[in-house]
C-alpha cells in the first residue's frame, strides 16, 4: 500500500470523523453510516423525481435533510447518548413510510429495512440485539399483514420499467450501505487489533520502567538509611542525607500517586474538589522545592522561575489537580533541559486561566510531536538514549485538563525548547 494512498486515508478520516476518528467503534460508524445515506439519499431524491415517484421523492428528501442535521451534529463535536436512538427512531419511521409509498414487496424498500436493523445491531450493545431482532421480525410481520389483507393501500407501479429501475436502483443503495458497514467493521477489527496489540507492547515497556523508577529511589532510601547507623556524621551531613531520603520519598510518592490517579481517570471515579486557594503561596513551594531538587543533582544545571500575571492570585479550582499538572510539566520540562530556564507561570485570557511552563531545553523532533500526549510513550534524546521517567505525564495531564474543563496545548522547536500551555475556567477569588 503506498504512502500516497495512506496519507489520503488518514486525511480522509480527518475530515469525515473530525475528532472521533480515533473514537468509538459505535461514534465512527454512526457517522459514516449518516454521512453515507446523505449521499445515497441525494441519489434517491434525483432518481425518485426523475422516475416521476414524486411521494416517495419527498420522503426521501425529508430523509437527506434529517441525515445531513445528524451526521453535522454528530461530527462536529456533539455526541449526546441519545443521538443513536433518534437516529435509529427516524430510519425506521422513514423506511416504513417508504415501504408504504413505494408499492411494498414490489419496491426495493422491504431489504433496506432488515438492512437498517442489522446496521443497527453493529452499532448497539449486545444487551439489545434481542430487542432488535424482535423489533425486526415485529416490524416485517406487520408489513406483512397490512399487504396481505388491505393489498390494494400500497398501489402498483405504473409500469414495469419503472418497477424494475426502482428496484435495481434499491439494490444499489443496498449494495453501497452493505459496504460501507463492511468496511467500517474490517476498519474497526484492525484498528482494535492494533491498539491491544501496541498496548501489549507499551505496558511492557511500562512494567520495565516503573520497576526502574520504583527501585531507583526505594535503593537511595534504603542505601542511607542503613548508613546513618554505621558512621558518625556530621549535623550538616546529616541534613544532605535526610534531604536526599526525602526527596526521593516524594520522589517515590508522587510516582505511586500519578499511577493511582491514572487508574482512576480511565474508568471516571476521579472526582475534582474546587476550592479558593492563593496561586502564589503554590508556585512559590514549587520554586522552593525545585530549589530543594536541584541543589543534589549535578548532572542539570537549570534554574525555575515563575511569574503571575493577575491582579488577584486567589482562584478558584482544584489546587491538587492544578499542582499536579504543573509538576508534571515542570518535571518534564527538567528532564529534556541540561542547563537554562525553565519559567512557568500563569495569566488571565478572557474567562479563562492561562498557565504555562517554558524552557530552553532539547525540544521534541517533529516526527514526535503527534504522540507526546500517548499513554507509555518515552522518546529518544540526542545519544539515542531513552529519557528516564514512565511515559504517563503528559497523558495524566492531557485527562486532568480536559476533567477540568480546559485544553491543553504546546509549541516546540528542536534543540531550542518547549512551551507548553493549559486552560482552565477561570473564577475570582
Amino acid at each position: 500500500m503506498s504512502n500516497n494512498f495512506l496519507r489520503f486515508r488518514d486525511l480522509a478520516g480527518k475530515v469525515v470523523l473530525g475528532k472521533y476518528k480515533e473514537g468509538t467503534f459505535e461514534q465512527r460508524l454512526t457517522i459514516v453510516g449518516c454521512l453515507t445515506v446523505v449521499f445515497v439519499s441525494v441519489i434517491a431524491t434525483v432518481s425518485n423525481f426523475v422516475l416521476g415517484l414524486y411521494n416517495i421523492g419527498l420522503i426521501t428528501l425529508a430523509l437527506l435533510i434529517v441525515s445531513t442535521f445528524c451526521f453535522s451534529t454528530a461530527r462536529f463535536g456533539i455526541f449526546p447518548k441519545w443521538l443513536i436512538h433518534v437516529i435509529f427512531l427516524i430510519a425506521i419511521i422513514f423506511y416504513n413510510l417508504s415501504w408504504l409509498f413505494n408499492f411494498g414487496s414490489q419496491g426495493p424498500t422491504l431489504n433496506l429495512i432488515i438492512g437498517i436493523y442489522v446496521f443497527f445491531i453493529l452499532i448497539w450493545k449486545r444487551k439489545n440485539y434481542f430487542v432488535l431482532v424482535s423489533l425486526c421480525l415485529v416490524n416485517v410481520c406487520v408489513l406483512f399483514l397490512i399487504e396481505y389483507n388491505f393489498p390494494g393501500i400500497v398501489g402498483n407501479y405504473s409500469d414495469e420499467k419503472t418497477r424494475i429501475l426502482d428496484v435495481y436502483s434499491g439494490v444499489c443503495f443496498a449494495i453501497i450501505l452493505t459496504f460501507f458497514m463492511a468496511v467500517s467493521v474490517k476498519r474497526n477489527y484492525i484498528v482494535q487489533y492494533e491498539r491491544a496489540k501496541k498496548s501489549d507492547q507499551l505496558k511492557t515497556s511500562f512494567l520495565a520502567n516503573l520497576s526502574h523508577e520504583v527501585r531507583t529511589p526505594l535503593n537511595v532510601i534504603a542505601g542511607f538509611t542503613s548508613m546513618i547507623p554505621e558512621m558518625n556524621y556530621s549535623d550538616e551531613d546529616l541534613k544532605k542525607i535526610h534531604k536526599v531520603i526525602d526527596l526521593n520519598g516524594k520522589q517515590l510518592l508522587f510516582l505511586i500517586e500519578d499511577i493511582i490517579d491514572l487508574s482512576k481517570l480511565e474508568v471516571n471515579q476521579l472526582e475534582l474538589h474546587a476550592t479558593f486557594f492563593d496561586l502564589k503561596s503554590v508556585f512559590s513551594d514549587f520554586k522552593s522545592g525545585f530549589e530543594a531538587y536541584s541543589s543534589v543533582d549535578r548532572e542539570h544545571k537549570v534554574k525555575l522561575d515563575y511569574k503571575i500575571d493577575l491582579e488577584n492570585s486567589q482562584i478558584y479550582a482544584d489546587e491538587l489537580r492544578v499542582s499536579q499538572v504543573l509538576r508534571c510539566l515542570i518535571t518534564n520540562s527538567y528532564r529534556f533541559s541540561d542547563h537554562g530556564v525553565i519559567l512557568f507561570g500563569c495569566y488571565q485570557e478572557g474567562s479563562e486561566l492561562i498557565f504555562y511552563v517554558k524552557d530552553t531545553g532539547r525540544g521534541i523532533k517533529p516526527e514526535f510531536e503527534e504522540q507526546i500526549f500517548d499513554l507509555f510513550v518515552k522518546f529518544q534524546n540526542r545519544d539515542h538514549t531513552i529519557e528516564s521517567g514512565v511515559g504517563i505525564g503528559l497523558h495524566l495531564s492531557k485527562k486532568l485538563v480536559e476533567l477540568m474543563g480546559g485544553t491543553i496545548w504546546y509549541k516546540t522547536k528542536y534543540l531550542e525548547g518547549s512551551e507548553f500551555y493549559f486552560s482552565i475556567p477561570y473564577k475570582r477569588g
